[in-house]
């Protein structure tokens, strides 16, 4: 099994401990409990991965941030 989608059925799983009575009354399909289990969970992978980039992308922002005020004093000399 995927380590990522591993994390993503665990974090998965927090979320449907606060539903679970509410779950535990509905009446679906096996195949499609199946089916739809499957997508939440590649579409929180997905989320998770997406959320992992968006915080490497924020600190090399960060970085260049910092380190703008010096090339701009560096260009003016």
């Amino acid at each position: 099994m995927d380590a990522s989608r591993r994390d993503a059925f665990d974090s998965l799983v927090k979320a449907w401990s606060s539903e679970q009575g509410a779950m535990s009354y509905a009446k679906v399909p096996t195949v499609l409990d199946v089916m739809f289990l499957t997508a939440a969970i590649d579409n929180r992978k997905l989320i998770e991965d997406l959320f992992d980039e968006l915080g490497i992308l924020r600190s090399q922002i960060e970085k260049i941030k910092s380190a703008l005020p010096e090339v701009l004093i560096a260009s003016e000399k």
